[in-house]
């Protein structure tokens, strides 16, 4: 009885034996990297990849017989959430330009499993940062828009016929109007040129641009030299004009008013020579010109695309409300707003970057 007993002690002992030693050396090498991972941290990265690539390479008989497999599941799973913890922590203080690390933690956060997630230490740091960049791209969207905005603009209208109008309107009150002369026939074209500079300090001038202002007044006293001189002939006779400008004056109207060459000429009629006639006509046109002239300067912002100015500090246009604009090829267009505009402002009004 007790020899049969010992026979089959060592029967089992054999067969644990046997058994024992179906295991391959790949299974068993494989048990021993997954024992080797340790306390799983973000560093046991190739540790875990390793034991992966181990079971996997084996054959689903020795895949079975590795005893610690689980271990390795639960390796990877914490893994999996220490490398989701490391991407958050790596984000740092947010800026607009941390949108690529942001949007890589947040793909290793939600490939986790519900379960996982709950175990993240930093998730809350996680949704801050994403609360922050969003702040911060609408910041930096926000200076763009200010960016592209800020420079020289340029707004020409043509104001030929209102400067004809001006022009005519003061000859018809001196003694030499009636004579049948249009000085629209003489001034085809008049353009007044708007500046509008945006700095990026917050403060913009509008103003009229001295530049064109000096063109189109060179232009506009020629006109004015052409019109009198046909002017003089229609009232003195041809006799009395060489090469279209006054050389003599018949005594008559020397007794009459006083002239004695095409100076006193143009003093008598508008009370200045011909070069300051230039410079009067182009700068004084009636009010809405004389609008164009001033300088408006007061402060803009931008929200939501829309233009704010507030010239209520300074300047006599005292332009303060909304503009809607748009932007395309060097060009802004307000398009519409809150603002009320004065000639020869209005919507829509484009203006030309120069600057």
């Amino acid at each position: 009885m007790k020899m049969r007993r010992v026979l089959a002690i060592a029967l089992c002992l054999v067969l644990l034996v046997a058994l024992a030693g179906c295991k391959s050396r790949a299974t068993k090498a494989t048990e021993a990297l997954i024992d080797a991972i340790g306390e799983v941290s973000a560093e046991s990265e190739t540790a875990v990849k390793a034991a992966e690539e181990a079971l996997l390479a084996l054959e689903e008989k020795e895949r079975a017989q590795v005893e610690n497999a689980q271990k390795l599941t639960d390796a990877r799973d914490a893994l999996d959430v220490a490398l989701a913890e490391k991407l958050i922590g790596a984000i740092g203080e947010v800026t607009a330009e941390s949108e690529s690390a942001i949007a890589e933690a947040e793909a290793a956060y939600d490939a986790l499993t519900e379960e996982q997630r709950s175990t993240v230490s930093n998730a809350g740091v996680l949704e801050e940062a994403r609360a922050k960049l969003e702040q911060a791209l609408e910041e930096a969207r926000l200076e763009a828009a200010r960016q592209e905005l800020v420079g020289v603009w340029l707004h020409r209208v043509e104001a030929g016929p209102m400067m004809a109008q001006v022009v005519q309107s003061a000859l018809s009150q001196q003694e030499f109007a009636g004579y049948g002369l249009s000085f629209s026939d003489y001034l085809d074209s008049y353009i007044i040129g708007l500046r509008f500079t945006v700095n990026d300090d917050g403060i913009y001038v509008l103003e009229a641009d001295a530049d064109v202002m000096q063109e189109e007044n060179e232009k506009m006293g020629q006109a004015i030299s052409e019109y009198l001189s046909d002017l003089a002939v229609a009232v003195l006779g041809e006799e009395f004009v060489k090469d279209g400008l006054l050389e003599e004056l018949p005594k008559s109207w020397e007794d009459m008013s006083g002239l004695t060459n095409e100076d006193d000429f143009f003093q008598a009629v508008f009370s200045m020579s011909r070069e300051e006639l230039g410079t009067y006509y182009g700068t004084v046109m009636g009010s809405s010109v004389a609008n164009a002239a001033v300088q408006e300067t007061g402060t803009w912002k931008i929200e939501d695309g829309v233009l704010f100015l507030d010239g209520s500090a300074g300047g006599s246009l005292s332009y303060n409300g909304t503009v809607e604009y748009t932007l395309e090829n060097d060009v802004m267009t307000w398009t519409g707003g809150t603002m009320p505009l004065t000639d020869p402002l209005s919507f829509p009004t484009a203006f030309d970057r120069i600057g």
